[in-house]
């Protein structure tokens, strides 16, 4: 009887190994128990199979299959029930080999040096090797009909719904949370270098000086930094919150159970990070359009979406910060009834001058023409507004009137496959209502996902 596999192979160098940590922790027949097993220590890969082994596993990796796998499959022993071919800029899976195999310490490998040279001695010739390495591999996919996925790199390995999406067939019934559970764990985008040719090498980002060749490593500790900042974590100031007024509570500015003293945002840590995976996958997944934020306070989220294009050079993707700047109107019962007996217009410590709000931009070095500051009540700037299409949305408006006017003026501008944000979901009922009464009367049956124990977010 014919034995059937999945098989992963390629050029190498181009995060094969990362597939199948991911798999394994997922729980699927790789051959491995531990995602960190069968490493090789200087260049960080391993995990493969020979697929002639009886004892192989239903899904093997092996970039050698590029070299065997016509004539594997001409006995008919073997059926290939889905190829997976990671494709890497030519370069860079070359100069990656090459790298390996110079920093390699010989007496520990003196024959083969993993995840070094291929079938060459000469380093210049490790880029035509590949590529006829990666045409015979194709070609014999090709050939015998083989299903076959093509997955970029370094892209899923940064981006966890992309990578979903593209081997889904592969997944089953698991479900998207417990995929990204194990893809943070196994993930390690900090490893991936940036290779560039003689005189290509990309400028370092402004006021980020001698930026490394691992530009991704040093853009995460950036907007690490710059969520931390934000959220104070650092100095860590009291709540003036009244019901948890006091000193610094870790759990609590975590979750955005308090309303910071000096900290620019109230959001906490864990929806400012929801902001940035977000904006990374609208990034990555080239959605068109701008970022905004209906209901800025003193800009907390405002300044991290700035930073977010600042980080990867994005120039042509403008941030909105859309508020009163003078705190909450009263509720308007007459014509919104869900918002009756909201109080939060008596809070004057919301209301924050829209000079205050731009000074600190200015702080972080983000006060520029790509910000555009919308000031008055949403029922009045927001029809009017000449802006979009929105790649981002996020809605932190409290009330039923306010919500409800935002989705209804800005939800149509936002792109397919744009991202929508919702801040009181959660915490405020008459939020929830706005949005849920919206959802209904447009339609909209996209999965809601939680972020925390009030913002949630789905994906238009």
């Amino acid at each position: 009887m014919a034995r059937h596999h999945i098989i992963i192979s390629g050029t190498g160098r181009a995060g094969t190994t990362f597939l199948v940590q991911l798999l394994t922790a997922l729980g699927l027949e790789t051959g491995f128990t531990d995602p960190t097993a069968a490493l090789y220590e200087n260049c960080n890969a391993g995990m493969e199979w020979d697929i002639r082994d009886p004892d192989a596993p239903y899904i093997i990796k092996n970039p050698l299959l590029c070299d065997y796998l016509d004539e594997v499959l001409a006995n008919g022993q073997f059926i290939i029930d889905h190829a997976i071919i990671p494709v890497r800029d030519l370069y860079s899976a070359a100069e990656s080999r090459r790298s390996v195999d110079k920093h390699t310490d010989r007496f520990l490998f003196p024959d083969v040096v993993p995840g070094g040279l291929w079938h060459t001695d000469i380093p210049e010739q490790q880029e035509p090797v590949l590529a006829n390495q990666l045409y015979r591999l194709i070609y014999t996919i090709g050939k015998r009909d083989i299903p076959l996925t093509l997955l970029h790199f370094p892209k899923f390995l940064e981006n966890p719904d992309y990578l979903y999406r593209k081997i889904g067939f592969l997944l089953g019934k698991t479900q998207y949370e417990q995929f990204q559970k194990a893809f943070r764990q196994v993930a390690r985008p900090e490893l991936v270098h940036d290779f560039y040719r003689e005189g290509e090498r990309k400028p370092p980002l402004e006021g980020l000086p001698n930026v490394p060749e691992n530009g991704a490593l040093t853009r995460d500790l950036y907007l690490d930094l710059l969520i931390n900042t934000l959220a104070n974590t650092i100095y860590q100031d009291r709540s003036i919150d009244p019901s948890n007024a006091g000193s610094f509570q870790p759990g609590l500015r975590a979750e955005g159970r308090d309303w910071p003293a000096v900290a620019h945002t109230m959001i906490g840590v864990q929806r400012l990070k929801n902001v940035q995976e977000l904006a990374q996958r609208v990034i990555n997944e080239g959605v068109p359009g701008d970022f905004v934020e209906a209901g800025v306070w003193r800009g907390g989220c405002c300044i991290l979406m700035r930073g977010i294009l600042e980080a990867y050079g994005i120039a042509d993707r403008k941030v909105y910060a859309i508020d009163s700047f003078a705190g909450l109107p009263p509720p308007n019962p007459q014509s919104f009834p869900q918002d009756s007996g909201f109080e939060l217009h008596l809070h004057s410590e919301l209301a924050v001058p829209i000079e205050k709000v731009k000074a600190n931009f200015a702080r972080y070095g983000l006060l520029d023409d790509q910000v555009m500051f919308v000031k008055g009540l949403f029922q009045d700037t927001l029809p009017s507004l000449k802006a979009g299409p929105f790649a981002l949305l996020r809605l932190d408006a409290d009330t039923y009137e306010a919500t409800h006017i935002a989705l209804r003026e800005l939800y149509p501008r936002l792109s397919p496959g744009g991202f929508v944000i919702v801040d009181d979901y959660g915490a405020y009922e008459p939020c929830r209502m706005a949005v849920s009464d919206y959802r209904s009367l447009m339609d909209i049956d996209a999965p809601i996902h939680e972020i925390d124990w009030t913002g949630v977010w789905w994906q238009k």
